[in-house]
Order: structure tokens, then sequence, then C-alpha cells
């Protein structure tokens, strides 16, 4: 008797119950597109910053810390022998990290440089081309 009802009302205002089951309906599929296109995103900018930072993993200064930009004058030492053997193998290699401002448009902006060996290839990055310039310019890539 109840389902007799419920199928009579919903039979009864067609129109209705047809626009409230598609706006639903593309309600659920938009949300969940969206938190798929979110999560695959949060994933690939995992992937690149492993890519292209961590590589295998990092030895750190004691005193470093990338949160703090202060702290980047008082952060470098004489490579580690243990380290050094790896560098010297190309299985690691050194990053020279420092205070940077840049100015697009007149502002100033804080910013972070790290030198790196043009000849590394265990990050991803174009390194390579950095290679050939003896002509007194300094090669960026940003």
């Amino acid at each position: 008797m109840l389902i007799r009802i419920a199928l009579k009302n919903l039979l009864g205002a067609r129109l209705r119950t047809i626009l409230n089951v598609f706006v639903t309906s593309f309600s659920f599929f938009i949300i969940l597109l969206m938190s798929g296109m979110y999560d695959g995103m949060l994933q690939h900018a995992k992937n690149v910053t492993i890519d292209t930072e961590i590589a295998g993993g990092a030895y750190w200064h004691p005193n470093y810390d990338p949160l703090d930009p202060m702290s980047f004058e008082d952060a470098h030492a004489i490579i580690p022998s243990e380290i050094k053997l790896l560098v010297d193998q190309k299985k690691a290699f050194p990053v020279l990290v420092s205070q940077a401002s840049i100015y697009p448009g007149g502002r100033i902006i804080p910013a972070i440089l790290k030198g790196i060996p043009p000849d590394q290839n265990i990050v991803n990055m174009p390194t390579q081309s950095l290679n050939g310039f003896n002509d007194g310019t300094i090669p960026v890539l940003i």
C-alpha cells in the first residue's frame, strides 16, 4: 500500500522527480570528479617534489631548517667523508642553499637560491643544459 502511494506520487510529479534525480546525480558526479582531481593533483605534486628535490633521500646539516631562511648562513660545513665518498661515486651531490630576493615588477619577494652541480643526474632536472657557459654569465634554472 505504501509503495503504491509512493509510486503514484512519483508518477504524478514526473518533471519535478526527473529534475530532482538529475540534479542530485549530477551533483554527486561533480563532487566525486573534483575529489578525484584534487587527490590526483596532490599525488602528482608529491611525485614532482620527490623527483626534483629529494630523489633517493637527503642529508641535512644539523643547523639547517628549511622553514627558517635566517638559519641558512649558519647551516654550512665541509662535507663529511662518508658523504664525500657518495659524491665521488656520483650517488649524491652537494647543494648550497642561500637566502635571496627577486624583484618582479619592482616588488621585492624573498626566495631560496639553491646551487647544484650542473653535471648531476640524480634529481630529475635539466641541469646538463647549464654546462658550456664560459663567457662570464651565470646560468640559472627557474
